[in-house]
């Protein structure tokens, strides 16, 4: 667990590792991702209002392997059904307005 320092909150934030396919759960704030030999789909949770999620490519390897990642249910991701992270140690923040998913 990460502690949040500053701010108006004091909580945790939930990491979770994969090294393959995961649907990311609907408590998990960071997503981290360490693939070394394969491509990997991350499927975002349901839509909640104000939900933040942080997904980190951690692998680092010579080659990269990208991580797709799919909208939760019939929601989109800046106006799409799925990013694509291609480059190795590569990091998105996603925030829900309860509807939709954006990169920010």
């Amino acid at each position: 667990k990460w502690r949040v320092v500053g701010g108006s909150g004091s909580g945790s934030l939930t990491v979770a590792t994969t090294t393959g396919d995961v649907t990311i759960a609907a408590t998990t704030d960071v997503q981290l991702v360490n693939l070394t030999s394969a491509i990997a789909t991350i499927t975002l949770p349901a839509v909640a209002s104000g939900k933040l999620i942080r997904i980190k490519d951690i692998a680092g390897t010579a080659t990269t392997f990208n991580i797709t990642i799919l909208r939760g249910g019939s929601s989109l991701i800046d106006d799409q059904t799925s990013l694509v992270m291609t480059q190795n140690y590569q990091s998105i923040n996603l925030v829900c307005d309860g509807t939709n998913w954006y990169a920010v």
